[in-house]
């Protein structure tokens, strides 16, 4: 089941939509909307490719899949995404070397096993000295849907991981921010609103972005790290990087319309879907 379409209410000129359509899983959100001026964007956090290291199953509609994300060459933490059916969405666990779970399995996501990625991302986010894990599921929708992903942000946590879900659009390492230290990494987190105006002609979407600060093992709203945040780009014909000029009020009551989280912590049962 595909979640999230979102509801398109501009007509755009069919060379943008395919600009937008073209955008790659590891593209960070959509490059033509984007919450900063391409010419000056903040540092960024460093990230590593975690290639994939094992594949269990058959790449078969019916059939447990799994794919091992790690590092052979350090004998580390590895994770673990797995899917009894293609019906049943992924689950994700940490493991030892040895196949050893040292957290999960939780569930991660209803999109299909085949929006595993061929690698994901590594790196010490929260500075515990441990590998932390990062992994986009896309969800493999038909038109601006398939910018949709469940990103999945594994954090050390002592001896075990807290494993984090973050519904977002278009993930990559470009969204990971060192925004005002460079210890500090910080998540841009991108959604897609409507105002849902009873006016056709009035009708307008949004990209809306906020920002999650990994802090020891949670991820946190962090948007007072930056005076722009949460920034809303209108959806327009042309690219457009401006902040939209809305209201607090109407900001308000659109965000209230989406049903969405922010962020929510995987657990062993599936959470609640949202539109």
């Amino acid at each position: 089941m595909i979640r999230r379409t979102p509801r398109i209410v501009i007509a755009l000129p069919a060379a943008v939509l395919a600009s937008a359509l073209s955008a790659r899983s590891g593209s960070a959100y959509p490059p033509d909307y984007g919450p900063f001026d391409p010419n000056h964007e903040p540092a960024r956090f460093p990230l590593a490719e975690c290639p994939m290291v094992a594949e269990e199953g058959p790449a078969v509609v019916m059939g447990r899949q799994t794919m091992v994300y790690g590092d052979d060459r350090t004998g580390g933490p590895r994770l673990r995404a797995s899917a009894a059916s293609f019906f049943e969405g992924v689950t994700i666990e940490v493991v030892e070397a040895d196949g050893k779970a040292v957290a999960g399995p939780s569930y991660a996501s209803d999109f299909p096993p085949h929006s595993r990625p061929d690698s994901a991302f590594c790196a010490d986010l929260n500075h515990d000295g441990r590998l932390d894990f990062v992994l986009p599921l896309a969800s493999r929708g038909n038109g601006l849907g398939m910018l949709f992903h469940e990103l999945v942000v594994a954090l050390s946590s002592g001896s075990t991981y807290r494993i984090w879900i973050v519904p977002t659009a278009a993930p990559g390492a470009e969204d990971f921010l060192a925004l005002t230290d460079p210890g500090q990494c910080v998540i841009v987190k991108a959604s897609f609103a409507s105002n849902e105006s009873p006016a056709e002609s009035r009708r307008h979407s949004y990209w809306v972005y906020n920002l999650l600060a990994v802090r020891k093992d949670e991820l946190v709203e962090a948007n007072d790290l930056d005076s722009w945040f949460p920034k809303w780009i209108w959806y327009t014909a042309r690219p457009n990087h401006k902040p939209a000029a809305l209201s607090a009020a109407e900001k308000n009551r659109i965000w209230s319309l989406q049903r969405e989280p922010m962020v929510r912590e995987a657990s062993p049962d599936a959470p609640p879907k949202y539109d």
